[in-house]
């Protein structure tokens, strides 16, 4: 377990080795935290979320309505749940990669991710590729990359699958970036 200082608040999450950051919150996650707009009442999925720093904080402080978290790790599902269980919130936690968890039907206001750059592009690329079809009219992918692992090309692919990208912020290395879909 570790604890968290985010937005005046100390929060606590399971964490375990096999899970990216297991030791503490990492600075890009930090930035797109800091960087997301309140989004109350809106739908929100945490894709590849890991151990649940994103869309458990959103859900937990109020920054966000209905919460869906997925990730391909089980071991990262596991430690999401338990958290959500600990912090009695109400999010739905899903195993799976990338949207293949969602129902055909699902649209969400606002997809969050700290994509497993790792894992390579053949990994995350799609998740900004089908972003747009998971996404309610006026809805935005809100990703964050370190700026030396590819940053430049994540905004190319962010330009090649919505009418509006642009990089939100910029600090300590990492970018936040934002695709915007159609509006109403």
């Amino acid at each position: 377990m570790i604890a968290v200082q985010l937005f005046g608040e100390t929060l606590s999450f399971w964490t375990d080795s096999g899970v990216f950051s297991s030791r503490r919150l990492d600075a890009g996650t930090e930035l797109l935290l800091e960087t997301l707009p309140p989004a109350a009442g809106r739908t929100v999925l945490d894709v590849g979320c890991g151990w649940g720093a994103i869309g458990l904080t959103l859900a937990r402080l109020g920054r966000a309505g209905p919460v869906v978290l997925i990730d391909v790790n089980e071991r990262a599902v596991r430690l999401t749940q338990q958290t959500a269980e600990l912090w009695g919130v109400a999010v739905d936690v899903r195993h799976g990669d990338g949207y293949q968890a969602l129902l055909p039907h699902e649209r969400f206001d606002l997809i969050v991710t700290n994509p497993p750059v790792r894992a390579g592009k053949g990994t995350y690329y799609p998740w900004v590729a089908e972003a747009p079809q998971h996404l309610r009219p006026g809805g935005a992918l809100w990703a964050v990359i370190r700026t030396k692992q590819g940053a430049s090309s994540f905004a190319a692919q962010l330009a090649a699958h919505f009418p509006r990208a642009r990089r939100q912020a910029r600090r300590g290395g990492y970018e936040v970036w934002v695709g915007e879909s159609e509006g109403v």
